[in-house]
């Protein structure tokens, strides 16, 4: 555990992870059932529930609230680790597909949830890569915090 990041069960989290300098992009759909099937695993063992998740080129982010018995540092080495694995299972290649480490953004209570969920929303127009969010095939947003966004 990187030294100031707060693991706060039940807590939000916005968190963001990049590939490795030689992966291969993660924006594909083999990558994203892959992300979204490790994350529902996640769910299911209560580490964390999923609100929202955007795959990018090279990175993703997401939005997530900590399960009650969590720790972040776990549940992200876990996620990172299994995705790796197939990942490279799938795409037929080795090597990392992770920088070590991620970025977490503890939410506190005054930030507006929703703030973080239109990020996401609206990071592959923002990067160029759609010209409106319902282009991008690669989110998924598990709340109703979009509504009206």
């Amino acid at each position: 555990m990187r030294k100031g990041r707060l693991t706060w069960p039940k807590g939000n989290y916005f968190i963001s992870s990049f590939i490795a300098e030689d992966a291969e992009h993660i924006d594909n759909i083999q990558c994203y059932d892959i992300l979204t099937g490790e994350l529902a695993g996640l769910e299911q063992d209560r580490d964390l529930a999923l609100l929202a998740l955007v795959v990018m080129p090279d990175h993703i982010h997401m939005v997530i609230k900590l399960g009650p018995d969590a720790d972040l540092s776990r549940a992200m080495k876990l996620f990172k680790g299994r995705t790796s694995l197939k990942i490279n299972r799938a795409l037929k290649r080795t090597g990392s597909v992770w920088y070590q480490g991620f970025h977490d953004h503890l939410i506190r209570p005054e930030e507006p949830l929703k703030n973080f969920i239109q990020y996401i929303i609206y990071n592959p127009v923002k990067k160029g890569l759609a010209k409106n969010p319902s282009e991008w095939p690669y989110f998924l947003i598990k709340t109703d915090m979009c509504e009206g966004l």
